[in-house]
């Protein structure tokens, strides 16, 4: 015999049960707090936010670390290297590490 919680472990499995389609909108209620605005509720901003290395979909570990360090790295040593002390120097590349 199971016990009640396997049994609601193993109906979350099951795309018929019906408490699986149910769908909770947080925005509907304003006493729950989370209200519905032009950034957290627009296509755009959810197709943007949806497409960044953290919430894509299918991404590796490792790929996910790697795209999220090359844009940190882009905006850390770009500014340096090209608006830096040394710029018109030889070394302004090598200055931005």
């Amino acid at each position: 015999m199971q016990s009640p919680s396997q049994a609601v472990d193993q109906s979350k499995d099951r795309p018929r049960d019906p408490r699986n389609r149910e769908v909770v909108y947080a925005a509907a209620d304003p006493q729950n707090g989370n209200l519905a605005t032009p950034i957290n509720a627009s296509d755009f901003t959810m197709a943007f936010i949806n497409n960044l290395p953290a919430y894509r979909k299918g991404l590796s570990p490792l790929r996910r670390g790697l795209e999220v360090g090359m844009a940190h790295g882009y905006w850390i040593l770009g500014p340096f290297a090209k608006l830096g002390p040394l710029r018109d120097t030889d070394i302004a590349n090598l200055s931005g590490l």
